[in-house]
């Protein structure tokens, strides 16, 4: 028996035992009774803590769904180049309307469509060939419609030539569809999160 475990152990790198010296200093706990008292009261509060661990837990979930569903795409608004999603050929000083990937409403907010569901959205399918093209210098989330927030994309103002307009839109529609289809499904998601 004991060269049979000598053949089993003989190429196996044992090393990760050393972990085990972490627990050492527990072998002073015979000698000081102190000590002794303060570690039996903490694992006599586990079954407590535990109750405890599990309504956090539980706490974290419930705020969790509740987030997910109040902000559902509002983070991920941006400022674009164009008031709705395009075909991929735009290019800066061609017009929106000529090269507008889907007609119907861009859907950036309930408001717009308040009795539709996801299918109703012309968004329902992800569009290959379709982008909405980001504003580059401005990396900050945009407000929505009319939704109130700190920054606002501006447009339709005499203050700045048209080039100089920008829309805030997002990659999902306001009831969750997915706009574009990504060329290469490993960049899917790549441009926003």
């Amino acid at each position: 028996l004991q060269v049979a475990l000598e053949d089993a152990l003989a190429g196996a790198n044992l090393s990760f035992l050393r972990v085990f010296r972490v627990l050492r200093p527990l072998r002073s706990l015979s000698h000081f009774s102190g000590m002794r008292v303060v570690v039996d009261a903490v694992i006599e509060a586990l079954p407590q803590l535990l109750a405890v661990i599990v309504l956090v837990l539980f706490s974290f979930l419930l705020f969790g769904i509740m987030g997910v569903n109040f902000f559902s795409g509002l983070l991920s608004a941006r400022c674009r180049l164009t008031p709705w999603p395009v075909t991929d050929d735009w290019k800066p000083g061609l017009d929106f309307e000529e090269h507008r990937c889907v007609a119907g409403p861009t859907l950036n907010t309930w408001e717009e469509r308040p009795h539709w569901v996801r299918e109703d959205s012309p968004w329902a399918r992800a569009r290959a060939g379709c982008v909405w093209p980001l504003d580059e210098w401005d990396p900050r989330v945009c407000a929505l419609g009319n939704n109130e927030g700190t920054h606002k994309c501006v447009h339709s103002t005499p203050r700045l030539p048209e080039s100089e307009w920008r829309w805030c839109g997002s990659n999902w529609d306001a009831l969750g569809n997915p706009r574009f289809k990504a060329a290469d499904p490993a960049s899917a998601g790549a441009e926003e999160g």
